[in-house]
């Protein structure tokens, strides 16, 4: 009888110990543009928290599947809840079947910018003509006050925050045009901006650099900044939550 005591407690104790586990770290999926400023306060972060923090910078859309499959504590999201879910299912049908399962925080805004190759003569745009650029009704940087040059969209994925900022603030309903050349990450904006004379692209403001030269335009846009629990936060969540939006906004 004691042996089976003894046993009985051994397996209660064990099965104890991942969940203590669980409970010590936080993993955190989603858009490259949350991700650039928490991971460089990531040591800020752990100590508010209390939990380890274990980052993923995988887009949007798929931080907030992975959200939805349990494979990640909070996702960040950008632009909207709506657009990252499409996103997500665009690349896996049926991940997310609806969003009334999760609570969003807002933590900031991330503006989105509009860049060409450095050798391109014009220097601004408005949101009008860059939504006709897009869907191809501008074909030529002439029409737009530039060389006689044909114009190369670049587009992004449908998961990635600046896409999804696009699609809602200035697309509007309307699709980029078929000839767009596709992304796979905004990292990749810059390379292949720079190898194309008349490229045409957008990106988020961690994505900048020199190879990239950036339009003005009339007014700004920006993809809103979430981050994302299934149901309410857990204390540890919260206090993640709470402390980004301060490193945010420093």
């Amino acid at each position: 009888m004691k042996r089976t005591h003894l046993l009985s407690i051994l397996v209660a104790a064990t099965a104890v110990i991942p969940t203590l586990h669980a409970q010590d770290a936080l993993r955190v999926h989603g858009a490259n543009a949350i991700w650039t400023p928490l991971n460089a306060k990531s040591a800020e972060l752990e100590s508010a928290s209390g939990a380890k923090i274990s980052f993923v910078p995988n887009a949007a859309g798929r931080g907030l599947a992975d959200l939805a499959q349990g494979q990640c504590d909070i996702a960040m999201v950008t632009g909207s809840m709506e657009a990252a879910a499409e996103g997500a299912n665009s690349e896996k049908p049926g991940v997310i079947s609806g969003l009334s399962e999760f609570v969003a925080t807002s933590i900031g805004t991330d503006p989105v910018f509009f860049v060409v190759n450095t050798g391109n003569t014009i220097s601004k745009i408005t949101l009008a003509q860059a939504k006709d650029i897009l869907t191809g009704k501008i074909t030529n940087w002439k029409d737009v006050g530039g060389s006689d040059l044909a114009i190369d969209v670049v587009r992004l994925g449908p998961t990635n925050g600046p896409h999804i900022a696009l699609e809602k603030e200035v697309l509007q309903g309307q699709k980029i045009v078929d000839s767009a050349k596709a992304l796979k990450a905004p990292k990749d904006v810059s390379t292949v901006v720079s190898q194309l004379p008349g490229a045409f692209a957008y990106i988020g403001s961690n994505n900048l650099n020199k190879k990239l030269k950036v339009l003005e335009t009339d007014k700004p846009f920006g993809m809103e900044m979430m981050l994302v629990t299934k149901g309410t936060p857990s204390p540890a969540q919260q206090k993640f939550i709470d402390a980004a939006k301060t490193a945010i906004k420093k």
